[in-house]
């Protein structure tokens, strides 16, 4: 909580408005076409349930607050090298969309296959990304912890 509030200075808080706009740029941008957020343009072959939306939600804002985080790290020169919040991001936008919506692997695998074999999988797949995610977002905060350059650590001394 220490570290947050450090980050949370009034020279970071462009970053924690990059990750609030794009927390709901993904929102919007996952949410319309996968028809999850209800809307006139596209349909979804299968219905949208209560955990389509948990998805979207969980998703939307934690990949926002990677975002924030890469930017701050960004800027101050830190490495990054975070494959699982990639894999993370893929498999949720995967098990937001409706297998059948995704032309692609309609293309490759068939409409039977998909259905058969992803649709059953769908919420496993949605809490592996957000694990996966969430293992991304320990492993940026870890390296703001580590920084020298990010935060200004105080020794801790005897008082008087």
């Amino acid at each position: 909580m220490i570290y947050i509030k450090r980050i949370l200075k009034k020279q970071n808080i462009k970053f924690l408005l990059i990750g609030i706009l794009s927390a709901i740029i993904i929102f919007f941008i996952v949410g319309i076409p996968s028809d999850v957020i209800p809307n006139k343009r596209y349909t979804r072959m299968i219905p949208a349930t209560g955990l389509d939306m948990f998805f979207l939600f969980s998703i939307s804002i934690m990949l926002g607050i990677y975002i924030g985080l890469f930017f701050y790290l960004k800027k101050q020169r830190q490495k990054q090298k975070n494959a699982a919040t990639y894999i993370g991001a893929a498999g949720g936008t995967l098990a937001i969309f409706c297998p059948t919506c995704i032309q692609f692997l309609v293309l490759i695998f068939g409409t039977a296959a998909l259905m058969t074999y992803l649709e059953p999988l769908r919420p496993y797949i949605g809490f592996l990304s957000i694990a996966l995610i969430g293992f991304g977002l320990y492993r940026e905060i870890g390296i703001i912890k580590r920084c020298k350059k990010c935060m200004s650590h105080k020794k801790g001394g005897k008082r008087r």
